[in-house]
């Protein structure tokens, strides 16, 4: 493996089913159409991870976040998954290169500019390193929704 310090470290954020899975996979193995991945996903709004995992390769090291945004009945209710995420990066503060918050294309719901308001809080004094990933997208498409989002809750462009 090489040197640490020539990796980059992503941690992933967002809510359930938008992906956040998906993109750990490619970064890690190159893509998700592996019989096993390294990080569980599916094609259902429930989620399937249930806890903070992590895969390292020679290029990253990958932090996926359970999804927010489900409910009590959920795998890992909202606010349970909030705490976690919480206490887990406040506890271990890691270096973080990517803070990344995952979201579907398509307007910004209510429900996304609250998540990504709770992101901006749990990774304050971070925002250089904040960047927005979106999925199921064109690159016109995601453009104009970073843009809807940039206005709705306030994140400076650098």
């Amino acid at each position: 493996m090489s040197n640490m310090s020539e990796q980059h470290s992503i941690l992933l954020f967002g809510l359930t089913g938008h992906g956040k899975s998906s993109i750990a996979n490619m970064l890690i193995q190159g893509d998700i159409h592996h019989d096993v991945n390294k990080f569980v996903i599916n094609n259902a709004a429930v989620g399937e991870s249930f806890q903070i995992e992590c895969s390292i390769n020679d290029e990253f090291i990958v932090y996926d976040t359970v999804g927010i945004g489900e409910p009590e009945t959920g795998k890992v209710p909202h606010k349970k998954a909030v705490k976690m995420i919480r206490d887990y990066f406040t506890t271990c503060q890691l270096p973080l290169n990517y803070i990344a918050f995952v979201k579907k294309k398509g307007r910004c719901t209510e429900e996304e500019c609250k998540m990504f308001k709770l992101f901006k809080e749990i990774f304050e004094g971070s925002e250089n390193n904040f960047i927005i990933i979106i999925t199921h997208s064109v690159t016109k498409v995601g453009n104009e929704v970073v843009k809807e989002i940039v206005t709705k809750v306030g994140l400076a462009c650098a």
